[in-house]
Order: C-alpha cells, then sequence, then structure tokens
C-alpha cells in the first residue's frame, strides 16, 4: 500500500507543475528525420497581390516615331500608366469582323482557345495576314486598337482609345489554314517575333507601352474566319 500511495503522490506533483501557464519546454525528439527535411514543409510566404506590379523599374522607352533597331531583345514587357507591366500571353487570331489582330495579354492563357479576363492587354488590328518576314508598322494615329488598362481615376480596367504607334515584325509563321470540317475553335500554330507599341498620354494618362520579343504564341481561330464567310 505504501508504495502504491507513493506513486499517486508523485502523479499528483507531476500533473500540477504541468497545469501552470508556461508548459514545460517538449524534450529533444529522438527522430532521425533531419531538421532541413522539417523546415521544408514550413508554410511559404504568401503570394503578392495580383493588382501590384511586377517588381522592377519600368524600363520601356516611349517614342512617338519607332525605330525597329531600339527593341531590346528580351522578354515582353512595358509601361502601364506609369507602371511595368509584363506581357504573359501572345494570342493571334482573326478579327471579330475582318483581318487579323495580335493580343498582348498581362495573364496566361489558361487554355489554347480559352478567354483571358480580368487582365491588362493591348490589341492590334492588323493591316495584312502575318507571315514569316513581315515587318507590320503605324504611325501614330488613333486607331487600330485599343489598351485595356488599369484606370488612373478609379478601381479597375478601362478600354484606352487613344492615338498610337507600332512596330511588329514576325520572324516565325507556323500556321495551318482553318479546317471547316473540324471543330469551330481550333489551334492554328505559333508565331514568334518583335514588338513595338506605343500610346500616347493624354489627361490622366501617361504615355504607355510594350515592347520586346515573343516567341510560341498562340494563333487559333475562334469561329470561321470572316474571308470564308463571304
Amino acid at each position: 500500500m505504501k508504495s502504491k500511495f507513493v506513486v499517486i503522490a508523485a502523479l499528483t506533483l507531476s500533473l500540477a507543475a504541468c497545469s501552470k501557464e508556461e508548459a514545460p519546454a517538449p524534450a529533444a525528439s529522438s527522430s532521425s528525420v533531419p531538421a532541413a527535411a522539417s523546415a521544408a514543409v514550413a508554410p511559404s510566404a504568401p503570394a503578392p497581390a495580383e493588382d501590384e506590379p511586377p517588381s522592377g523599374p519600368v524600363t520601356y522607352k516611349w517614342a512617338e516615331t519607332l525605330n525597329p533597331a531600339d527593341i531590346p531583345d528580351e522578354a515582353l514587357n512595358g509601361d502601364a500608366n506609369g507602371r511595368r507591366w509584363e506581357a504573359q500571353s501572345v494570342v493571334i487570331e482573326p478579327g471579330y469582323r475582318e483581318g487579323w489582330e495580335i493580343n498582348f495579354y498581362e495573364k496566361k492563357l489558361e487554355t489554347p482557345t480559352g478567354f483571358v479576363t480580368g487582365s491588362q492587354f493591348i490589341k492590334v488590328h492588323l493591316p495584312e495576314e502575318p507571315k514569316k518576314g513581315a515587318k507590320l508598322k503605324k504611325e501614330m494615329k488613333y486607331g487600330d486598337g485599343f489598351f485595356q488598362i488599369k484606370s488612373p481615376e478609379r478601381n479597375g480596367l478601362t478600354s484606352w482609345n487613344a492615338s498610337n504607334a507600332y512596330y511588329i515584325e514576325f520572324t516565325a509563321w507556323d500556321v495551318k489554314p482553318y479546317d471547316e470540317k473540324g471543330p469551330s475553335s481550333q489551334v492554328a500554330g505559333t508565331a514568334a517575333g518583335k514588338v513595338y507599341v506605343a500610346y500616347k498620354g493624354a489627361g490622366s494618362f501617361k504615355n504607355s507601352g510594350l515592347w520586346g520579343t515573343f516567341k510560341d504564341a498562340t494563333v487559333r481561330y475562334r469561329g470561321k474566319p470572316s474571308w470564308l464567310k463571304k
């Protein structure tokens, strides 16, 4: 009986000691898992909000008169009303009414024939069908596209229509014709090239644009092209 009483008393004292606000530090683990492996499962820092501009300074140089030699051999990036932006997707497709258009999206294209929503982008209506070696140039004037850009006056995006100029050179064009026996939306191929786009600021908008090179641009049809409907 005396030995049982000693064990119970010891257990009572142990529980009382652990009832304090600060529990005793745990004993060192005898696990064979290295400490580095335990650290690897720690939660990572939260990703930056989507509306934050990409890191780095605005290096895009705006010019009303375009010089193709000034286009740097680097990934597409530019100036969106004083904020750096980077084009993650290039999509080339027939225009809704006629001709072709090229779109430079700030977000990635999730599927080859899908849509990109909630993204800054520049849309350019092309004066002719693209092909390898084509050099398309437009002097500063109104029309032929727009800049979907963050509004400088309110939250959200706005379609900025202003005087603009561009130079687009296609260094690769691997595209097949529309298959009238296939599905309505079709992947046509890929393209590569370099581009310079300049939008002339006015009012609350500053000079903005885009420059750089692109490869593996998605060329697609979303429905029968206008020239096959005639």
